[in-house]
């Protein structure tokens, strides 16, 4: 079962940081994990603005669990 974790206000380079240390734990994109990483966007003429945001998503729980306490203060603060 996936594990979805989501982390918002992360720019891309913070984001990258974070994957680097996930592959180091001996996780492989594509099988262990996934992310996706969306941008800030705002129209001028509407209210569909949204704040970025970066979804990690974890095949293994044992993954997600050591991300979510790993990078808890990013989930409380964000």
């Amino acid at each position: 079962m996936a594990v979805e974790v989501v982390i918002k206000h992360l720019i891309p380079i913070e984001v990258m940081e974070i994957v680097r240390a996930i592959r180091s734990q001996g996780c492989e994109q594509g099988v262990d994990f996934d992310f996706a990483y969306t941008p800030e966007r705002f129209e001028t003429f509407g209210t569909d603005n949204y704040q970025r945001f970066t979804t990690f998503t974890f095949y293994d729980e044992k993954y997600s669990t050591w991300f979510i306490l790993k990078y808890s203060h990013y989930l409380i603060n964000g």
